[in-house]
């Protein structure tokens, strides 16, 4: 490849702009603006990839670049280690844990993540869930089939149509969460002339109410 075919070209962070004044160098334009003359085998050998500039730069470290995954990743471990969080009776409070692999290391996680499926839209579920977070026991599923999975579910009965408390929400049209007497309010409004109850997962004799 002759001088005048690597003008133009640019190799990794330089790009040639023209020959110099022997064959064995060129002349280069860094990404930062500055114009510099590299040896020719330097340049297509990859030994020279910018005028310095980026030799110190860090790469963004995972955290930053998969903020989202970084945040399930906390949220799982306050589940299971946090005391103070609202559910840790249903998590950490009944021996749910964190994997040796994942507990210190988000790195993995996130590889693991990355690896089997991930997406903004989908959401962390535990296959066996009286088992605790590893790579064999969990999967990303839509947050409305993890609903369904819930240890704590919700069934709303009117007269003799029983759905779960999701499943109701779908049929309101709700794009999110919300809570399940908020739900049986609604229900409430759609059969003002039924009975309205509810009825706790496990599915028990004694667990319904009427809230």
């Amino acid at each position: 490849m002759t001088e005048e075919d690597l003008i133009g070209k640019t190799f990794y962070y330089l790009t040639v702009i023209e020959k110099y004044k022997t064959k064995s160098k060129l002349r280069c334009r860094c990404i930062c603006g500055k114009e510099l003359d590299v040896l020719k085998s330097n340049l297509l050998k990859g030994n020279t990839k910018s005028c310095g500039c980026r030799r110190y730069r860090k790469p963004p470290s995972m955290r930053k670049k998969y903020p989202t995954l970084y945040s399930r990743w906390k949220a799982m471990k306050t589940r299971c280690y946090n005391k103070n969080f609202q559910e840790y009776d249903r998590y950490g409070g009944r021996g749910i844990a964190v994997c040796d692999e994942w507990k210190n290391n988000f790195e993995s996680f996130a590889t693991w993540a990355l690896d089997n499926g991930f997406l903004k839209e989908l959401t962390l579920e535990r296959i066996d869930v009286d088992k605790g977070y590893s790579p064999d026991n969990c999967t990303w599923i839509l947050f409305a089939e993890q609903q369904r999975n819930k240890t704590n579910n919700v069934y709303i009965k009117a007269d003799e149509e029983c759905k779960l408390s999701v499943d109701w929400m779908k049929e309101f049209n709700l794009n999110k969460s919300i809570a399940y007497y908020d739900v049986v309010n609604l229900v409430r409004r759609k059969y003002p002339y039924s009975q309205v109850s509810v009825i706790f997962k496990p599915l028990m004799a004694n667990t319904e109410s009427q809230p």
